[in-house]
């Protein structure tokens, strides 16, 4: 069935959409009282249904996980669909920020708490001030005091033991000396070349007090002898110094230079005529010459009268 020929363009569905108003109602007012248009819109309106199920057909629905509301939280943020992609971006974000504010809140309280603990510590030290360590002087040991009058030549070196052995020993070891013990052996040597213990006593303590200190602590030598003929000599930089196996042999050697150097062949029997050579006057203003020949002096002034120390 043919449409009227003056209708029929209006009557294509695919330009039904397209009319006015008035031309909708004319074209309305037609159908109603001409069966042919009408047969023709409804055959149109059938196919224009098939056509856009076919259409709608083949479009897959899309799943509603994959939209999602905005995120409210956020300022200025709106409800519309949002792709999961930028949903997990923007959580990561958030999870980066929130990460960020922690750091940032554990770097406040560690800064917070090292200024609490510079505070602590500064009223610390201000209410318990810290007294400078004390300077403990060692060498040179102080002049003992002379309990008694000295000779103006000094004390004579020739002669008995003026003091005993168990008086050395207790010197040697009032003074920490490595040869504390030894005193017997010092003694001994002493009665064996004729000359005063005491004044080699007194001689050790002005060298290195009694081997503590210089090349004593290491040669065993109680008077710090330069070389001599068969022993070791060790460092030789500085002028060279007699090394001895032990304090015995060290002591030996001491007694030995005194005796057969200074009293036999040059008939020196005092503390000022032995020191005169032994330690070389420099000037007349050598001070240390004189305070090394007081020293010995003092000290065997000191100990003939049974004190250990001034």
């Amino acid at each position: 069935m043919k449409p009227c020929a003056a209708w029929a363009e209006k009557l294509a569905a695919s330009h039904r959409h397209t009319l006015s108003a008035r031309e909708q109602a004319e074209l309305d007012a037609h159908v109603a009282g001409c069966p042919a248009c009408a047969a023709v819109q409804a055959q149109n309106d059938v196919l224009a249904q098939r056509v856009l199920d076919s259409i709608m057909s083949g479009i897959r629905p899309v799943p509603r996980a994959a939209f999602v509301a905005a995120d409210m939280d956020e300022p200025g943020s709106e409800a519309f669909p949002v792709p999961v992609g930028i949903i997990l971006s923007r959580k990561a974000m958030q999870a980066r920020r929130q990460a960020r504010r922690a750091r940032a809140t554990i770097f406040k309280a560690l800064a917070c708490a090292t200024i609490l603990l510079c505070v602590l510590v500064a009223s610390l030290v201000i209410s318990h001030p810290v007294s400078p360590p004390a300077i403990v002087v060692t060498r040179p040991t102080p002049l003992p005091a002379a309990p008694g009058s000295i000779p103006a030549a000094g004390f004579n070196v020739v002669g008995k033991p003026t003091i005993s052995a168990q008086q050395i020993n207790a010197i040697l070891t009032y003074y920490h000396s490595p040869a504390a013990g030894k005193g017997q052996a010092l003694y001994d040597l002493g009665v064996q070349y004729q000359i005063d213990p005491v004044v080699a006593l007194a001689f050790f303590h002005h060298e290195s007090t009694f081997g503590r200190f210089g090349e004593a602590n290491y040669t065993h030598s109680l008077g710090n002898l330069r070389c001599i003929p068969d022993y070791p000599c060790v460092d030789k930089k500085r002028g060279g110094y007699a090394h001895f196996a032990n304090w015995e042999e060290g002591f030996a050697a001491w007694y030995k230079l005194i005796h057969d150097y200074y009293v036999v062949r040059n008939k020196l029997t005092t503390v000022n005529q032995i020191i005169a050579v032994y330690a070389p006057v420099k000037n007349q203003q050598d001070q240390a010459h004189r305070n090394y020949v007081t020293f010995i002096n003092r000290d065997i002034a000191l100990w003939r009268s049974g004190k250990i120390h001034s």
